[in-house]
């Protein structure tokens, strides 16, 4: 049984992964409106070819994005783990930073995509440390260093650093920056998480005006920080969620949104900013690499869509075809078969 378990996990990786050599199927319906329904590429975790996004090649890139084009998804979002990335950078970096450099580029130009990028708010890499080892096999919390957003000149340099990172990616059309995992400081506040996020606005601006800040909201800055004091895990308290995106609205860091956070939106009249964010629907993380199918959960998180549309997730986004497939025919409208 192992065998044929293995066999049919290299099939389901190739055909999402490698362009068909048959004739190109006709590309699923436009959503309506130009509503949002994209997918993250979450390349936190270091694994075997083809199954961690983070070793895939160019080529990998176009096949897996030509593939979810097809079914209707029209929004890429990847975590390019600049937060790890040491400097000077590794060549692996550099070469990492080219290649998503024409991936984007890959994108909007061939498949008319959006893309997406995130970031950790407070995250940059030990360098000795990260310089060890390359981007395919550097593994996260054993390099990364957390920066007092209390701290003015740390902030800065933080800044200054992701800057030139950034630079070569700068063709994306906006940044999530999440309020939590696996960012946080002990006892920092949601006013200065808002300042981390202003000096983000002002960074984007120098590399290129147009480029869209989305505050990610999830368990809430002060939650999170207070997990880091306490160990004792909470999701933020409805005061401290408004608290955060007033002071995020009266920033008005154009061009801007939300994802998830619907409710304390609405609250403040601002619920058209947002993005469902349905985490974990198509596949769990972390999670065994193995395909996941059955049930009506991520047709169902994929019709639950927000104002401006829907984003899923997955770890080992090559064996996820079904999840995938059902979860797009939600945001569609459309059944899965």
């Amino acid at each position: 049984m192992r065998p044929l378990v293995r066999r049919l996990a290299r099939i389901a990786a190739v055909a999402l992964l490698l362009r068909s050599s048959a004739a190109p199927a006709a590309p699923a319906p436009p959503p309506p409106g130009g509503t949002m329904i994209g997918m993250y590429v979450h390349q936190h975790w270091p694994y075997k070819h083809p199954y961690a996004a983070r070793t895939w090649t160019y080529d990998d890139w176009r096949g897996y994005t030509g593939g979810l084009k097809k079914l209707g998804y029209n929004t890429i979002i990847i975590w390019p783990m600049l937060d790890v990335m040491p400097e000077p950078p590794a060549p692996s970096d550099r070469e990492q930073l080219e290649k998503l450099a024409r991936v984007i580029d890959m994108l909007h130009g061939e498949l008319g995509m959006r893309v997406y990028l995130t970031l950790a708010p407070n995250i940059i890499a030990h360098d000795a440390v990260a310089g060890q080892s390359t981007f395919q096999e550097r593994h996260f919390y054993h390099c990364n260093l957390h920066v007092n957003p209390g701290d003015g000149e740390a902030l800065d340099r933080m800044i200054r650093r992701r800057e030139r990172q950034m630079r070569p990616l700068a063709a994306a059309d906006g940044v999530l920056i999440i309020d939590s995992d696996p960012g946080g400081y002990p006892d920092s506040t949601n006013a200065e998480f808002v300042r981390l996020l202003a000096e983000h606005r002002a960074m984007f601006d120098r590399l290129r005006p147009g480029i869209e800040l989305v505050y990610w909201v999830w368990f809430g800055w002060p939650a999170w920080n207070r997990y880091c004091t306490t160990g004792k895990l909470e999701w933020g308290r409805p005061e401290e969620f408004i608290e955060a995106l007033t002071m995020f609205k009266d920033l008005e860091p154009e061009p801007w949104g939300l994802a998830h956070g619907l409710e304390p939106a609405r609250k403040l009249g601002i619920e058209s900013r947002v993005i469902a964010l349905q985490y974990g629907a198509i596949e769990g993380e972390p999670s065994f690499p193995l395909t996941n199918f059955g049930g009506d959960g991520a047709w169902k998180a994929g019709g639950a869509l927000g104002p401006r549309g829907v984003i899923g997730n997955a770890q080992t986004h090559c064996l996820q075809l079904p999840n995938t497939l059902a979860f797009v025919r939600g945001a569609q409208g459309r059944p899965v078969v």
